[in-house]
């Protein structure tokens, strides 16, 4: 439903977001994302059409925890089977 989703990184054992910028990969999954945090909101969920749409943001840390990389303002609109 509608509302705002928190993911904590630490309470996952897969990677949810990923992201190769200037050679250097940011992974949610890297040991130094563990403490992260990010959310998705989803703002509109049609049941009958089968579409959601929302926004997203997180940060994320490069493999080696010496490189950060925050991901704003993200949208998706998405129709699901």
């Amino acid at each position: 439903s509608p509302g705002v989703y928190f993911i904590n990184y630490n309470e996952s054992n897969n990677e949810f977001c990923s992201v190769k910028f200037n050679e250097l990969l940011y992974s949610s999954a890297s040991m130094s994302n563990k403490n992260g945090l990010g959310y998705i909101q989803i703002t509109r969920l049609d049941s009958i059409n089968h579409f959601v749409s929302g926004t997203f943001e997180f940060s994320l840390l490069d493999m080696t925890g010496t490189s950060t990389m925050r991901v704003s303002k993200g949208r998706f609109d998405f129709r699901y089977p």
